[in-house]
């Protein structure tokens, strides 16, 4: 089998862009209802604060965890509402960072065990294929494989968490609800 390979670089320098626009349109979908595809064409403009926030975040996060690791998953925590902020609330990059910090502020050790067991779960999920693609093919074959775990696995999980925990966080209600209410 040889030795662990790391993820092609494609998959990580494009990690926040191919992760962001994805994670927004699961969000959308998730709360609006409708198809998947069509969510993306939903975004109207926010992939590039979902981009730079991602950015943002993931390089706070990295320089938080190589110099004091404790800080770097307070923030990586705290920071993990951007999606969902960035779309539902139509906020930008800086204001969804901060916007996401304050929502998470009072529970940051339950959303950080929230997104530690579904990172378990998806590289439980993905190691299976990943093993089999080791066992059967290398190169572009196995790069390929564990690209789609990636994407199938991780970005509608991580996001799919990260809906759900800024609905309980924020009591906010779905747009289905909203109208059904007639007010928000």
């Amino acid at each position: 089998m040889g030795q662990p390979r790391a993820l092609p670089s494609d998959h990580r320098g494009n990690l926040s862009r191919r992760y962001a626009p994805a994670a927004g349109a699961i969000v959308l979908y998730l709360d609006r209802g409708g198809s998947a595809l069509g969510a993306y064409g939903k975004l109207e403009g926010r992939i590039r604060a979902l981009v730079l926030g991602s950015w943002l975040a993931g390089i706070g996060t990295l320089v938080g965890l190589v110099f004091f690791v404790i800080p770097g998953l307070i923030l990586a925590a705290r920071w993990s509402l951007l999606v969902p902020t960035v779309v539902l609330e139509r906020t930008g990059a800086a204001e969804g960072l901060s916007r996401s910090y304050h929502i998470v502020k009072g529970a940051t050790g339950r959303v950080l065990a929230v997104f530690a067991v579904l990172t378990a779960i998806g590289l439980l999920i993905m190691l299976v294929p990943a093993v089999f693609a080791e066992l059967i093919a290398s190169g572009f074959v196995s790069s390929l494989v564990y690209g789609l775990a990636f994407d199938l696995v991780f970005i509608p999980l991580l996001a799919t968490g990260s809906y759900v925990v800024h609905r309980q966080l924020t009591e906010a209600p779905t747009v289905t609800e909203v109208a059904a209410t007639g007010s928000r």
